[in-house]
């Protein structure tokens, strides 16, 4: 390793240049755009991040610690929780020559489930069930040249049936039959709404 490699890898390994690794990869950076802001070639930074498990901890906690963080946070949000919440009046009481009384009250409060933080985790973990517009079917196939895709409405639809087929195509007419089928599930989307 060169001097200015050593010089870099001592900043990177810093308190500093860990601290903003681990926020860079929170932030979603994929490793080659944290080796550009870092200014190393994405060869040297997953060289470094092999030889030194600092960096590869901060990196690696920025991505998955604080996606559990946040999910442990949304499930007890979901959930609901108790927390206590602390008092402190000021009364009678000589302080500085004068009469304050000072009291503390500790409680135990309740926080009620949160209907958006249920429905955010209910969505993405049981999707089949909850998320919206599960009705909503798009599926595409692709055996050699044709092209399979059926739309289905869902099971409550008042329209005309006849939206609920299958239909084949060849590979040329498939960007206009996947506008069709983006355009009815907008369509159905705003029926929903009503």
């Amino acid at each position: 390793m060169g001097k200015k490699n050593e010089s870099a890898v001592d900043y990177w390994l810093s308190d500093d240049g860990l601290l903003l690794l681990q926020c860079w990869a929170r932030d979603g950076f994929r490793n080659s755009e944290i080796a550009d802001r870092m200014g190393v070639t994405p060869q040297l930074f997953s060289r470094w991040k092999s030889q030194f498990p600092e960096i590869e901890e901060a990196v690696k906690s920025g991505k998955e610690v604080v996606d559990y963080k946040v999910e442990n946070a949304l499930l007890k949000s979901a959930l609901g929780f108790k927390t206590e919440e602390i008092t402190v009046t000021i009364g009678k009481r000589m302080i500085n020559g004068e009469w304050v009384n000072i009291t503390k009250e500790t409680k135990t409060k309740e926080v009620i489930p949160n209907v958006t933080a249920c429905l955010a985790w209910l969505n993405n973990r049981k999707p089949d069930i909850w998320k919206k517009n599960r009705d909503n079917v798009v599926d595409i196939e692709d055996e050699e040249s044709d092209v399979k895709i059926t739309i289905v409405r869902g099971k409550n639809s008042d329209l005309d049936d006849s939206v609920n087929k299958t239909a084949t195509m060849d590979q040329k007419d498939i960007k206009k039959a996947k506008k069709q089928a983006e355009k009815e599930k907008d369509e159905w989307d705003g029926w929903e709404n009503w």
